[in-house]
């Protein structure tokens, strides 16, 4: 029974992951993901996949904390509370060793714990896909293979997001630079 429940949260987890991937700021990203990882958090509970259900429960604390300092601070988010957030996923791995199988999250959520305290957003959503990629071979250890399929696609998600906001930044950049070089036209005519 818990096995078919835990199949429909990935499922919800998982549409919530892909608003994530597909929003234009950390402050968006950070909302949609706190919404996934409470359903992620109890799917993992639900097969036994304690070492991913705590640390998905940290990453809900981590992204909360990097929701409010972004939203109503309007600074950077520390890199340093990412640093400490990857201490704690190795902490919660020692504590709920599972056998090799525990490295998978951990690994995971380390890349994305630094990922997020980077301000690209670029950085950000790459750190997302590798994160996916560990998800994608636990849940298949774990025989969560809907949630894998599910995480496939959204491996697939992360990258065209990445793609597409690079291009973007990439785009403005572009039309920045152009703006300049017609303004330092004009200065260079006026003065001659």
């Amino acid at each position: 029974m818990f096995k078919i429940i835990s199949q429909i949260l990935i499922i919800i987890a998982d549409v919530f992951f892909a608003m994530s991937v597909f929003s234009k700021s950390k402050v968006r990203v950070a909302l949609w993901l706190i919404i996934s990882d409470i359903f992620f958090g109890v799917h993992y509970f639900f097969l036994g996949g304690f070492t991913g259900a705590y640390i998905i429960f940290a990453d809900i604390i981590f992204l909360t904390i990097l929701y409010f300092t972004n939203k109503y601070n309007k600074n950077k988010f520390n890199i340093l509370f990412s640093i400490i957030f990857a201490c704690i996923s190795i902490i919660i791995t020692i504590f709920t060793w599972n056998g090799i199988i525990s490295l998978l999250p951990m690994l995971g959520m380390t890349i994305y714990f630094l990922g997020m305290g980077i301000s690209n957003l670029v950085y950000t959503k790459l750190a997302l896909g590798i994160k996916n990629l560990c998800n994608i071979i636990y849940m298949f250890i774990l025989a969560s293979y809907i949630g894998a399929g599910l995480e496939i696609i959204l491996m697939a998600c992360s990258i065209i997001g990445s793609i597409r906001d690079y291009k973007s930044k990439k785009q403005v950049s572009l039309e920045k630079s152009n703006k300049e070089n017609i303004v330092n036209n004009q200065e260079e005519t006026t003065k001659e």
